[in-house]
């Protein structure tokens, strides 16, 4: 039988500690942070509305997604930009198009990338009810240059595009991206790094389908999706001066609890919905109805 003397126990006390003490410097800057929040918030420090972003150019299905008929209905309620995503044609030329294939929407079991910008946008489209032709992106630029509405971009690639299909898109648009003050944006990093040498002055963000870390990247900021977003990442993106957007963010209760945690912007399928709330959230100055904001954002549970 072994007798465990004190001198021998003495490392491992010190190899305990020595695990304890990070977890604690964790736990300390978390609950900082926290209270950082708490009293900015209810003090009305840092105060500011965020950016609202329709989502695929729609108010709660009010039309077909990225569609002209969509955008003119959607601007009326002045979102600060429209989201609106772009594949490459046939013919190396821009289409506006969510997704790879063309036959959910349009009933062609085609890629975009099969077609040229004629033939797509000869095509209708059909979602909820509504009806919209199929459009380039110059004709959509055309359409809210006349109502004034700023765009953010989404770059979609896929495997069949051309090499140069970020350079010919920055030397088509780039111009036209910053005179309007535009912004773009891409699930594909190496579209993102590329966008960003060739023409650093375009903000760019990087999309993510979920928060696993904080990124270090030459993104000019983040687009998440909402349900993975943390208070945390958001505090790390703006102390490198990155913006955040959440996505895609419908409910209210959601909406005021990214507004609690200074989030920067909204990707939404309901601007209308969304007005109201930063409306009703950002009214209430006194002390006391901060409270209930709060309340309402994380309500106390059972």
């Amino acid at each position: 039988i072994k007798i465990t003397t004190k001198e021998e126990k003495l490392p491992n006390a010190s190899h305990n500690k020595a695990i304890v003490t990070p977890i604690m410097i964790i736990w300390i800057f978390a609950i900082i942070v926290n209270g950082v929040e708490n009293v900015f918030y209810l003090t009305g420090i840092d105060d500011h509305a965020p950016v609202t972003i329709s989502h695929r150019g729609v108010n709660d299905k009010n039309g077909v997604q990225n569609t002209i008929e969509a955008l003119k209905k959607t601007a009326k309620f002045k979102p600060d930009y429209v989201e609106i995503d772009v594949h490459e044609t046939k013919d190396n030329q821009f289409i506006i198009m969510h997704d790879e294939n063309l036959k959910k929407l349009t009933g062609i079991d085609k890629e975009p990338k099969y077609l040229t910008v004629k033939q797509l946008t000869q095509l209708t489209a059909k979602e909820d009810g509504h009806r919209g032709k199929v459009v380039s992106l110059d004709q959509y630029i055309k359409a809210a240059k006349k109502l004034k509405q700023k765009l953010l971009i989404e770059i979609k690639t896929t495997q069949h595009d051309s090499k140069n299909f970020v350079a010919n898109f920055n030397k088509k648009y780039g111009q036209t991206i910053l005179k309007n003050k535009y912004q773009v944006q891409s699930l594909d990093y190496t579209a993102v790094k590329k966008m960003h040498q060739l023409n650093s002055k375009i903000p760019v963000l990087y999309i993510q389908p979920y928060n696993l870390t904080y990124p270090h990247s030459a993104a000019d900021g983040y687009s998440m999706e909402y349900s993975t977003l943390s208070s945390d990442f958001i505090w790390q993106a703006h102390l490198q001066n990155h913006v955040v957007y959440a996505w895609t963010v419908n409910n209210t209760a959601e909406m005021k609890k990214m507004m609690y945690e200074h989030v920067d912007g909204f990707i939404t399928d309901d601007v209308a919905k969304l007005n109201t709330t930063i409306e009703d959230f950002e009214g209430r100055k006194s002390y006391a109805e901060r409270l209930l904001n709060y309340m309402t954002a994380f309500p106390i549970l059972d």
